[in-house]
């Protein structure tokens, strides 16, 4: 097979003419299961990896995800920086223990907090025992039944000094 020149990642690089897709993803040591293919600005099929054929001047973008970016390359949303852009809910969980293990497990900077009445007839809150200074919080207005609440619940939060951040959520009569 003769050489030829294709763009790939934006970058001219050799190839053999006539290369299939697969072909080329094992010469490069890269897993067809792991990376999706455009090949001259169409997606190409992974079934069709084998048949598709590469030749001179062709275009090729080989991309893959990758979670929680590289590296040291934080998140930085409002001027905090966030290490892990995992957001971590803290409701519904069976138990207070059951929570910080996954907390744990997880290691998020950030987590949703509910802002609800306090219950005067007693009870606790599922957040006991979790070091709250640990985590940039996020307060949803999940209590909300219309705009006004979520509103109102979202200044209440901001007083009680959780953060500046708030997840807006309205949850309408069914």
């Amino acid at each position: 097979m003769s050489q030829v020149t294709v763009t790939l990642n934006g970058k001219p690089r050799t190839v053999p003419d006539g290369v299939s897709l697969l072909e080329l993803l094992e010469q490069l040591d890269v897993q067809p299961s792991r990376v999706v293919v455009e090949h001259n600005r169409e997606i190409r099929r992974r079934d069709d990896f084998d048949k598709t054929q590469v030749h001179a001047g062709d275009e090729l973008e080989l991309v893959y995800f990758v979670g929680g970016g590289a590296g040291d390359d934080a998140l930085v949303v409002g001027g905090r920086s966030l290490r892990s852009r995992l957001i971590h809910g803290t409701g519904k969980f069976a138990s207070n223990e059951v929570l910080a293990r996954c907390l744990m497990a997880a290691q998020p900077d950030m987590i949703t907090v509910a802002i609800r009445r306090l219950n005067l007839e007693g009870g606790r809150s599922e957040l006991e025992g979790i070091d709250l200074r640990r985590y940039t919080l996020l307060p949803n207005t999940a209590g909300a039944t219309t705009a006004e609440g979520a509103v109102r619940l979202a200044r209440l939060a901001r007083a009680a000094g959780f953060s500046d951040f708030i997840k807006v959520e309205v949850v309408g009569d069914a």
